[in-house]
């Protein structure tokens, strides 16, 4: 009897040390990590480089031990949100848009060297001056063609 309790507490600790073993991956499923600029200049220690998919963001500050202006950031989804291979990651430097964006996949390791700039980047000109002329030309054509045809149905009754 005594060989069997030990032979189930042996399967019990077993057990429990397997399921604790499962339970710690916490490995990320993606890592970038690069040389990020900003205004054409490496960014100093303690600028925060953020990684955003979706509404979640993953940040972290230079140097990461690589070298001036490095960053490492790693990617741990929420429990309940699974980001497929190829989804996008777009990134600011200390708040700043990137030109850069990312590719996730999972396990894998990807360099991104990022470069923002501080100064904001023009908008699409808008042709706001082309629509107003085309609409005043409009309205003088319809006004012109009214007044010749007033002048000829005149002309015509006569």
């Amino acid at each position: 009897m005594t060989k069997v309790r030990a032979l189930v507490f042996i399967a019990a600790v077993v057990l429990l040390i397997c399921q604790f073993t499962a339970s710690a991956d916490d490995s990320p499923i993606c890592r970038f990590t690069g040389i990020a600029t900003l205004d054409g200049a490496n960014v100093p220690d303690g600028t925060v480089i953020t990684a955003i998919i979706g509404n979640d963001e993953y940040s972290t500050i230079t140097p990461t031990g690589y070298g001036p202006s490095t960053y490492s950031t790693a990617i741990y989804p929420p429990e309940g949100i699974i980001y497929p291979d190829g989804t996008a990651v777009y990134f600011t430097v200390d708040g700043y848009k990137a030109q850069q964006t990312g590719t996730l996949y999972n396990g894998e390791n990807i360099r991104c060297d990022l470069t923002a700039t501080t100064t904001p980047t023009q908008a699409a000109p808008t042709n706001i001056w082309l629509i107003f002329g085309l609409v005043a030309a409009s309205i003088v054509e319809v006004l012109l063609v009214g007044g010749v045809a007033r002048i000829v149905l005149r002309s015509w009754n006569r």
